[in-house]
């Protein structure tokens, strides 16, 4: 961030096993989703989930994904 000390940033890691979603793959749960939602199974699938306030930017992101191919954003929340 600029104008920010590197001292005072902090990354906080989200509490997701990562290898059990990764292994979504490998019992065809992409393909699944993708299929459910219409999409191709070589489609790039992101998922959001957070409260749906401004603070949170999801806006920035939508606006991003209407640029991008073949892309996709799935925003799941409340608010």
């Amino acid at each position: 961030m600029e104008g920010v000390s590197p001292g005072k940033i902090r990354t906080i890691h989200y509490g997701l096993d990562l290898p059990e979603i990764s292994g979504a793959a490998k019992y065809g749960h992409r393909r699944v989703i993708r299929q459910s939602l219409g999409l191709a199974d070589n489609a790039v699938l992101v998922g959001a989930m957070s409260r749906l306030i401004e603070q949170k930017g999801l806006t920035h992101a939508i606006a991003a994904f209407k640029q991008i191919d073949n892309a996709y954003l799935v925003v799941i929340g409340d608010g």
